[in-house]
């Protein structure tokens, strides 16, 4: 179920999705996907929303790995590798294909691009 609960520039903020997730401030995009933070609603705590980009959901071969990723993820169990809580999809009326979008675990700290750049490009053995 999609629900708007404000209006702003972007069009996901605002939006609940499956009635537990609430999608508050874009942090990041890249190249398949834009990431959000979002309150999971029913046990109050923040998530990243990963979120298909809409001019990529006509290429199923992308669609498909990007699915196929989130599934693989969310059997994977360790201290290195994100939670997955649940996948999904953007509902959008009159038949419009939907961006698939996965709940993850939201990790506070810099982006690996900011630490790339704080170290000068590189960054130590250990910490890669």
């Amino acid at each position: 179920m999609l629900r708007r609960v404000s209006s702003g520039e972007d069009p996901y903020v605002g939006l609940v999705l499956d009635r537990q997730f609430r999608v508050e401030e874009l942090i990041g995009t890249g190249a398949m996907a834009r990431v959000y933070r979002a309150r999971q609603l029913a046990i109050d705590r923040d998530v990243a929303i990963k979120i298909l980009r809409p001019e990529l959901i006509a290429q199923k071969e992308i669609v498909a790995r990007f699915r196929r990723e989130a599934h693989i993820a969310a059997r994977l169990e360790h201290p290195h590798v994100i939670v997955v809580h649940a996948v999904g999809e953007v509902p959008r009326a009159g038949g419009v294909l939907a961006e698939p979008y996965a709940a993850l675990e939201l990790l506070a700290g810099p982006s690996l691009a900011q630490a790339l750049e704080a170290t000068g490009g590189t960054l130590p053995l250990e910490r890669a």
